[in-house]
């Protein structure tokens, strides 16, 4: 019997210690939190990483949010031109005279000068004033103008002026006329000529915008030698700039840049007692793209002329 004792104590001791093995609670190598796991799946953790940089030059997904941030602007060419001051040295540069592609000068012999004068310049700058074209004849008056006469010298043969307007298909009519009218001083017929003139216009070329220009002023001795004196021709432009207000019209002068002391045509800028000379015509051209930029860039800063005489405005 004490022989079976102590075989049966044994096995008791055996089992025991295959027990005490197996049970994770006391397995001081963490077998139980292994065993949780094979039974429990583990919650994925979030990713801490930083992502990847984005490359530069990435294009934004137009469904992702934008910035709060303002869009940094980049100004155009145009933009930049309306900003920075418009100089002597700008006008001079042709910058504006893009301007003049659709327009006609209309006029006199004073405007044919301005004709020869750009010609002249085209032989060797073929972009001067544009592709500004000329309607110009010798003593022609604002009565067969404004009575649409065939008085205008065009291509060999003489047209009334709508038919100038309307071959040349003009946009902008740039017109001086009324130097051969100063004689009659009746200043309500010249009132009833421009008015006829524009009427005229208006009615055949409607697409036709209308720029009327002051006279230019003329010597001491023509006045003298035709009984007239400096006051009629300032007489006759304030008639024609009466009449652009009443009708609605553009009037445009710069004569003051042409003028002596005394108000006459200056000798270093004229040909003769009446005509501009070249260096004439050159200021006759300065003023008129100071006046195209002002069309092309109304809030620009024109810093010409210099002071406010003679401003073209």
């Amino acid at each position: 019997m004490k022989g079976k004792g102590w075989i049966l104590g044994g096995l008791l001791l055996c089992g025991l210690l295959f027990a005490c093995q197996s049970d994770p609670a006391v397995d001081g190598s963490g077998a139980k939190e292994a065993a949780l796991a094979t039974a429990v799946p583990r919650e994925t953790p979030t990713a801490t990483a930083a992502p990847s940089p984005v490359p530069a030059a990435k294009t934004e997904d137009a469904s992702s949010p934008r910035s709060e941030a303002p869009e940094t602007s980049h100004p155009t060419p145009a933009q930049i031109s309306t900003s920075a001051p418009i100089t002597v040295e700008r006008l001079d540069g042709g910058e504006f005279d893009s301007y003049f592609d659709d327009a006609i000068f209309v006029g006199d012999s004073v405007t044919k000068c301005l004709s020869n004068y750009v010609q002249k310049t085209r032989s060797k700058n073929k972009s001067f004033m544009g592709k500004a074209r000329f309607l110009g004849t010798v003593s022609m008056t604002l009565w067969q103008a404004s009575r649409n006469e065939p008085a205008f010298d065009y291509r060999g043969k003489k047209i009334p002026l709508t038919q100038g307007l309307q071959q040349t298909e003009a946009k902008k009519a740039f017109i001086l006329l009324g130097g051969n009218d100063v004689w009659r001083r009746d200043w309500a017929e010249v009132e009833g000529l421009y008015v006829d003139l524009i009427q005229l216009i208006r009615r055949e070329c409607p697409d036709v915008q209308i720029i009327l220009q002051g006279i230019l002023p003329v010597s001491e001795n023509y006045c003298r030698n035709h009984s007239l004196t400096i006051e009629h021709w300032n007489d006759f432009n304030q008639v024609l700039e009466r009449v652009c207000a009443e009708q609605g019209v553009a009037y445009y002068y710069f004569g003051q840049q042409l003028m002596d002391e005394n108000g006459y045509l200056d000798p270093a800028l004229a040909e003769g007692d009446v005509h501009p000379s070249d260096a004439g015509d050159a200021v006759w051209v300065r003023a008129l793209r100071a006046y195209a930029a002002r069309q092309m860039y109304p809030d620009a800063l024109v810093l010409y002329p210099p002071t406010e005489d003679g401003d073209g405005r």
